[in-house]
């Protein structure tokens, strides 16, 4: 079972990121590599990596010390 702490859970509020996806994919990927089911993994990653290509200007906007100009 995967967990996310305090600081996750804010920010995934004030982004608008899901924690139900983001706790979805991660234990989707964990079985998936468990299960060297390659292909799945890969799809899973890329799924997971898109919400937050999505959602960097909202992330961004609410962690700006958190990134470089």
């Amino acid at each position: 079972e995967i967990s996310l702490g305090l600081v996750g859970s804010e920010m995934c509020k004030e982004t608008g990121i899901s924690v139900g996806h983001i706790l979805s994919d991660h234990e989707e990927l964990v079985a998936a590599i468990e299960n060297r089911e390659t292909d799945k993994a890969r799809e899973i990653s890329k799924r997971h990596l898109n919400r937050y290509t999505e959602n960097i200007n909202s992330i961004k906007d609410n962690y700006a010390e958190y990134f470089k100009e």
